[in-house]
């Protein structure tokens, strides 16, 4: 159902500031460009590819631990006309699989509070696990 591929950063800033900006603006927090741009390199970036239509339809942001025994999902976004398709399902079963082979024991991601995509990370078996400035932290717990 999809590829993970390269992708430029200013694809990706451009799909997280269009999906990202209203939950700022809605809970006071500004979006740092510099910042996003600034951490790119450290991440693992990855372009989504919707294969039934061969065209890419987001992209995921995977940082790690210094012992990498946590992965951080910082960003997982998807273009607005190819949400619930299955895709966001299948990203978090991509994160899950990379993070295991490179020894993760938790997956942590934090979503504003009133992001719909709530719903599917406790589908995937997020939990809640702290609350703070209209966000949540939600992790899970990889068996290795």
């Amino acid at each position: 159902m999809i590829s993970l591929e390269a992708i430029t950063p200013a694809y990706a800033l451009n799909l997280t500031k269009t999906n990202m900006m209203s939950y700022c603006e809605k809970h006071g927090l500004s979006f740092r460009e510099d910042l996003f741009l600034q951490n790119w390199d450290n991440a693992d970036n990855f372009g989504i590819r919707y294969l039934p239509d061969d065209c890419v339809v987001g992209f995921m942001r995977m940082m790690w631990s210094a012992e990498s025994t946590e992965c951080y999902l910082k960003d997982l976004q998807i273009e607005p006309e190819f949400r619930n398709q299955g895709i966001g399902t299948a990203c978090l079963q991509q994160v899950k699989t990379i993070a295991i082979d490179a020894g993760a024991s938790v997956i942590r991601l934090r979503v504003f509070i009133d992001n719909p995509a709530i719903a599917l990370y406790q589908r995937f078996g997020f939990v809640e696990s702290d609350r703070k400035d209209g966000l949540i932290e939600m992790t899970m717990q990889l068996e290795t």
